[in-house]
């Protein structure tokens, strides 16, 4: 029986499906234990949680809404202030004396004159309702928390199932691979058997009909190991760059 070597790059993810569904299917596959090469389970979930837009969304909302009551809290000092003002220059006054219409006197004086104060002007609404506004801006960023507490634990589900999923995926690649290189072998047997007359047509039919499902079998199993694969690291956000994971 020939065997040849399949060298596959997971970084790169080449999978070429006519090398298993040619006609002459001549060779097998090693597959290695995948679960002792990919980064902890923990590790992936971190990674899926930091770069998560859907995290990063909720979180960016509740710092909006922190700030919002941080805001309202400060919003009375709105309605205080400081006044100040300071004049210089000549002045001139016209008097008028009550007694004698006509007699009027045209005084001039050059002088400063300077004003400081301060003034509170609060509108009774808001005043009455200034808790009432910080408390709902503070409902508001725990209700943004929960959510994001909520994505964060849909994040965790997700990579945990895809991370398992990929794991079934290639033990069931791993048996399929092992169904294809023993009927490799019947086949061959079958061949020679056949070409002797020791056995008829339709037992080397049903032989050939099991050994063309087998490479069905494999195939779809093969693309749903390259599927998990391409969840998993788009849902952590990096690639796993594996190589020669598959080969013997």
């Amino acid at each position: 029986m020939k065997k040849s070597v399949f060298s596959i790059t997971f970084c790169l993810l080449i999978f070429t499906s006519n090398i298993f569904s040619q006609e002459k299917f001549e060779s097998y596959i090693e597959v290695k234990d995948l679960s002792k090469v990919l980064p902890p389970l923990d590790n992936l979930i971190d990674s899926a949680i930091y770069n998560s837009s859907e995290i990063k969304r909720e979180s960016n909302r509740a710092e909006f809404f922190r700030r919002e009551a941080k805001t309202k809290k400060r919003e009375w000092t709105k309605h205080f202030g400081l006044v100040s003002e300071v004049n210089y220059g000549n002045w001139q006054h016209l008097d008028w004396n009550e007694l004698n219409s006509y007699d009027f006197v045209l005084s001039q004086s050059r002088r400063t004159n300077w004003i400081i104060g301060a003034y509170l002007r609060f509108p009774f609404f808001a005043l009455l309702d200034r808790k009432n506004s910080i408390e709902k801006e503070k409902k508001m960023q725990n209700v943004i928390l929960a959510q994001e507490d909520v994505a964060r634990k849909r994040v965790i589900d997700e990579v945990t199932k895809l991370y398992y999923e990929l794991l079934q995926n290639q033990r069931k690649l791993k048996i399929s691979n092992e169904f294809q290189q023993f009927t490799l072998v019947q086949m061959k047997m079958a061949e020679n058997r056949f070409y002797q007359g020791e056995i008829s047509v339709s037992e080397y039919t049903r032989l050939k009909e099991i050994q063309i499902r087998g490479k069905l079998q494999f195939e779809n199993i093969f693309s749903s190991f390259r599927t998990s694969y391409h969840l998993l690291e788009n849902k952590v956000g990096f690639k796993f760059c594996l190589t020669n994971m598959i080969g013997k």
